[in-house]
């Protein structure tokens, strides 16, 4: 019997291979920035990027190989439905270009991978850098999210690797791996974010079962009148299950603790 995408969510979490919490560092700066991060709790939304909007130049767009096989090539043509005369006038080009094909590669890879929509999200929620570059510089807040109150939406998290080095990718001889490649695999410089990704069909904003949104942890220096503003507007907003920690700097450490706090 079929499971449904959802179930193997599921069973990922209660097995371990994917955390049962996932983790959204948001600004609280007064600006656009916080306008899309209330926006998250008000709509029970998230935007889902597309990949050439990523600060990072490397993300996404990793180095394809220098050289592709024609008979690799020559496959992907014939699943692509071409007609004769169509695949007649690339086979000429491709004679007189040599870099045709890796061009081609190159492009068909961007069209797929700049179509989808990407969240990123962390496994941790008290890493100091990613409170100082995603939350505003600890004014922020960051928004838990449990997997099993919507499944659904988490179809499939896929786990960042971070590496020095990597092998270039082979579009034609291997395309969805390819484009999983391409979305998972970051310099190791980054390692600190723990990130898991999801990704839809399309970039733009994507729903969540309110149910899901479980914790709200606020930075050690938002403004104790913003936090409890936002306590409250959660009431008003079917988050009232939510549960809030406000952060502070632990003593004789370079960590964070986090108590718990009511409106």
């Amino acid at each position: 019997m079929l499971i449904s995408r959802a179930e193997l969510i599921k069973q990922g979490v209660m097995q371990g291979t994917f955390p049962k919490r996932l983790y959204k560092y948001r600004p609280l700066d007064g600006g656009e920035g916080e306008k899309w991060s209330l926006a998250i709790l008000e709509k029970s939304e998230f935007w889902f990027a597309s990949a050439p909007t990523f600060n990072d130049p490397f993300d996404c767009n990793l180095s394809e190989v220098l050289q592709h096989s024609e008979k690799d090539y020559e496959a992907y043509l014939t699943e692509s439905g071409l007609t004769p005369e169509q695949k007649s006038n690339i086979y000429m080009r491709m004679a007189e270009d040599p870099s045709y094909i890796r061009n081609k590669a190159i492009k068909n890879r961007e069209k797929v991978i700049n179509s989808k929509g990407i969240l990123s999200l962390s496994c941790n929620y008290d890493q100091i850098l990613m409170w100082s570059h995603y939350a505003s510089s600890h004014t922020g807040m960051v928004i838990g999210l449990d997997l099993l109150e919507d499944p659904e939406f988490f179809v499939t998290p896929l786990r960042v690797s971070y590496v020095d080095e990597y092998e270039p990718l082979d579009y034609f001889a291997d395309q969805k791996g390819t484009i999983e490649k391409n979305i998972t695999t970051k310099s190791l410089s980054w390692a600190y974010e723990e990130e898991m990704r999801i990704f839809k069909k399309s970039f733009g904003t994507h729903s969540i079962v309110r149910q899901a949104i479980k914790t709200i942890h606020f930075g050690c220096k938002t403004p104790d009148e913003k936090m409890h503003e936002i306590i409250k507007n959660c009431a008003g907003w079917g988050l009232s299950h939510v549960r809030f920690y406000k952060a502070s700097q632990a003593h004789g450490a370079f960590k964070l603790t986090f108590d718990e706090v009511h409106g």
